[in-house]
């Protein structure tokens, strides 16, 4: 490691509290409209609506701590001689693969969920994923030179 961030601090925290947004409103619509079916489906095996409302700081904490991670690991692999769309793209697959498909490779013999759950998460969890990498190369600005 040679201690030379390549992050633009005020960059980076606009495009965290971005994509922070943009994940919530994302993962809402994706859970109230595609998987409300196979949550509902699963719903002995997760928390009372009252019990996770009652959890919001849990939940925002969630999405602020992942959104700068996220950020922030795309600002370290970026390269400024590709073009931003590819990269993002890219990006997005391979934290999707990387966060997506362990979780779901690791919680598949401990969780009984249906199958139905897991290949719809999965699925959904990667357009997140991708969404959010291309929105991350949008918006990213390296720290002038």
């Amino acid at each position: 490691m040679t201690g030379d961030c390549k992050c633009n601090f005020k960059n980076w925290l606009v495009s965290t509290v971005i994509v922070a947004a943009v994940y919530y409103g994302l993962d809402y619509v994706i859970n109230t409209r595609f998987m409300a079916g196979v949550f509902a489906a699963n719903a002995q095996y997760l928390r009372p609506q009252e019990a996770i409302a009652s959890m919001q700081a849990w939940i925002i904490a969630y999405y602020a701590a992942f959104a700068a991670l996220f950020t922030c690991l795309y600002a370290a692999g970026h390269d400024a001689a590709k073009p931003k769309l590819g990269q993002g793209f890219r990006f997005g697959i391979f934290i999707g693969l990387f966060y997506w498909g362990t979780t779901i490779l690791g919680m598949y013999p401990y969780v009984p969920w249906t199958n139905d759950f897991y290949v719809k998460w999965f699925c959904w969890g990667m357009v997140d994923a991708v969404v959010l990498g291309v929105i991350t190369a949008l918006l990213h600005k390296p720290k002038s030179a």
